[in-house]
C-alpha cells in the first residue's frame, strides 16, 4: 500500500472515530513513520509544510497518532 492510500484510509478512522480528518501536521506524522523519514523531510515533502512546526509534529502530533492506534 502507498502513503496516499494509507493517508486517505487513517483519515476514514480518524473522521470516524475523531470526527474529524487529521491535520497537516499529523499528515506529515504519518508520511514520516510510514516512509521511514524523518519529520523534517516530510515536512519539505509536504506542501503546506512549515519547518517551525518541526518540534511540535515529533513531540505532540505523532504522539497522539500513535496513541489514537493503540
Amino acid at each position: 500500500m502507498n502513503f496516499e492510500k494509507a493517508k486517505n484510509y487513517i483519515n476514514e478512522l480518524y473522521l470516524i472515530e475523531k470526527g474529524k480528518k487529521l491535520s497537516v501536521p499529523g499528515e506529515i506524522a504519518i508520511q514520516a513513520a510510514w516512509e521511514d523519514i524523518t519529520v523534517a523531510q516530510a515536512i519539505d515533502n509536504h506542501p503546506c509544510g512549515d519547518p517551525s512546526s518541526r518540534g511540535y509534529i515529533s513531540c505532540k502530533v505523532g504522539p497522539d497518532i500513535w496513541k489514537f492506534f493503540i
